[in-house]
């Protein structure tokens, strides 16, 4: 929006930094001092409760009591499932269409996968987690009995031009971890890698493209980078030599 001329573009999020779900408060940061570079501004920690106007959009009020003077407003406020079906065929839902360990609803026979299930009390909202349901729930209907034990989340985005992956745990808490990390606020990178056990459970990749895919292999896997793991943030790495760990 900001590149089709419009003067002031302000981005509103509910939660305290971007990108919650993929970034910590670091990743969330740098993103952020990027796109403020764009000529982008920032709200955070904001919850609207009323956008008004005459004939066109013209202000924002926030929970707090703060306001946004606005000539146009794009919501994006993720994923919500439809749940009036799986209510009217008298399935058991909370905020999705509840299923067991077998994806199968709390009618025999009839199964849910994708953004409606509700697995665990989670809904994943992610493409390869909708992959790993309708692959389980595939399984199940041709009689070959699978059990889903979960996804690891993964996912890669673009944002304004800025590569971000970010996969299984971003922001560990307890004990027993081991996080390594790098970052370059000069040049918009930042990469952290997190261990539990030896095994990669986690990662972010923000500002690079480069051996985003390698690493998220690595972490769905819940491989042990073994000799390369002091290796991994270096820029002039070479991620092919991770196959040998396959």
């Amino acid at each position: 929006m900001h590149k089709r001329g419009l003067k002031q573009v302000t981005v509103v999020e509910y939660f305290n930094r971007l990108l919650p779900r993929q970034l910590d408060e670091t990743g969330a940061g740098l993103l952020q001092s990027q796109l403020e570079k764009m000529g982008l501004k920032f709200l955070l920690g904001k919850e609207a409760v009323e956008i008004s106007g005459q004939e066109a959009v013209s202000l924002i009020k926030f929970k707090d009591g703060s306001q946004l003077t606005a000539g146009a407003v794009v919501v994006a406020s993720g994923i919500r499932p439809r749940l009036e079906l799986a209510v009217k065929a008298g399935l058991a839902s909370n905020r999705g269409v509840v299923v067991d360990d077998f994806l199968q609803t709390s009618r025999p026979g009839i199964y849910a996968a994708g953004d409606v299930a509700e697995h665990r009390g989670r809904i994943y909202g992610l493409i390869p987690a909708a992959f790993d349901q309708a692959r389980t729930v595939a399984y199940n209907l041709a009689g070959q009995i699978k059990k889903y034990e979960g996804s690891i989340p993964a996912n890669t985005l673009k944002v304004a031009g800025l590569f971000l992956t970010s996969a299984g745990l971003i922001s560990p808490e307890g004990e027993g971890f081991e996080v390594l990390s790098k970052l370059d606020k000069e040049n918009g990178l930042y990469k952290k890698l997190i261990l539990k056990d030896g095994q990669l459970v986690g990662a972010i990749w923000l500002g690079s493209k480069k051996g985003s895919q390698e690493i998220t292999r690595l972490v769905q896997a819940q491989k042990n980078p073994g000799p390369y793991k002091s290796d991994l943030l270096a820029d002039d790495f070479d991620f092919s030599r991770l196959n040998s760990l396959y």
